[in-house]
């Protein structure tokens, strides 16, 4: 996943195992977080930041000892979430980290009537903050993508 530094994922977890044998841990880039966990243990939120912009690989490992099976004997994790940094009005209209041709022709084709979006990319989309994505968002968002303009 590619992330920008302050971004984040959440999530929740639990684990029912055999007490400090067989353990359920939570990996970035292959590096554990945090303590790993065991036992009979009530669902509990997690939440990692990136600290830097980059690629993020997340796993979750249970691993298991060669003898005692206890409780369900397995980890469990729902609910992850990805929680961006959205700045309202940059003109990510796709929503896919950056500024570019493509979110410039997402507005304008919504300002012609062909192209749907949805609240949140219209709020990407309105630039100049007046309300509306039209072509004047579009030439702006454009802009941007060229280096040219805020």
């Amino acid at each position: 996943l590619q992330m920008q530094a302050g971004e984040s994922i959440s999530f929740d977890w639990k684990v029912s195992s055999e007490t400090n044998y067989d353990k359920l841990g939570f990996y970035v880039n292959n590096s554990q977080q945090g303590n790993l966990i065991s036992g009979n243990t009530s669902w509990a939120t997690i939440t990692y930041t990136a600290a830097t912009a980059g690629t993020y690989t997340f796993q979750w490992r249970y691993t298991k000892d060669y003898s005692v099976d206890s409780n369900d004997d397995c980890g469990y994790v729902d609910n992850i979430a990805y929680i961006r940094n959205i700045t309202p009005g940059d003109g990510d209209v796709n929503i896919d980290g950056s500024v570019d041709s493509t979110d410039a022709l997402l507005a304008l084709r919504y300002a012609m009537g062909m192209q749907e979006l949805n609240d949140e990319q219209i709020a990407q989309g309105d630039v100049n903050g007046d309300g509306v994505v039209d072509a004047t968002d579009a030439l702006l968002i454009l802009r941007r993508a060229m280096g040219m303009g805020n």
